[in-house]
């Protein structure tokens, strides 16, 4: 396969041809589905904001294709203990608007014509599999010792309790993998 060798943009060129095709892909498919709203005029917030999101997106994927995976293995407590954090947030907020708990998935952020939203647990996800993996790949020579064992299976146990209480097939996927 091809590889890309740029300033701006490196990788497997059939990877990103791929990527870009299906941004381009979403965009046809946004387009035909706001067809019958052209008729009432308020197709253009949905227009803007689909390729807002698309833009938004595309520029993670460069930030994230540009970072060295081993510099974020420094920081990764670190960003386990804030994705903690992250996903008890929307039961605070929760319970300080009087709204049941079992419904606290969504942190929003409004920024101007867009929402910006998420579910925090989906960042967690990420993270803790992500800790895991460095945990047992810093321990592969005592991965069957007890005490490694734990100090992995600790911070999953504690992501998919928090997480159980409002979103369980995400605490399933975490745990499974």
């Amino acid at each position: 396969m091809a590889r890309i060798k740029g300033k701006i943009l490196r990788g497997d060129a059939g990877i990103w041809t791929f990527y870009i095709a299906l941004i381009f892909i979403s965009a046809v498919e946004v387009l035909s589905a706001m067809g019958k709203l052209i008729g009432q005029g308020s197709y253009w917030p949905l227009f803007i904001r689909h390729y807002a999101w698309l833009a938004i997106g595309f520029a993670a994927c460069w930030i994230f294709h540009t970072i060295d995976y081993r510099k974020i293995t420094r920081y990764l407590k670190l960003l386990l203990i804030v994705s903690i954090v992250l996903v008890i947030l929307p039961y605070f907020v929760a319970l300080i608007n009087h709204q049941s708990i079992s419904v606290a998935r969504w942190i929003r952020i409004p920024m101007g014509f867009l929402t910006f939203q998420f579910q925090p647990s989906e960042i967690t996800k990420y993270i803790t599999i992500f800790y895991i993996a460095c945990g047992m790949a810093s321990n592969q020579d005592k991965i069957k010792s007890k005490e490694v064992l734990w100090s992995l299976m600790l911070p999953l146990l504690l992501v998919c309790g928090l997480i159980f209480i409002s979103n369980f097939s995400t605490t399933i996927l975490i745990f499974v993998t």
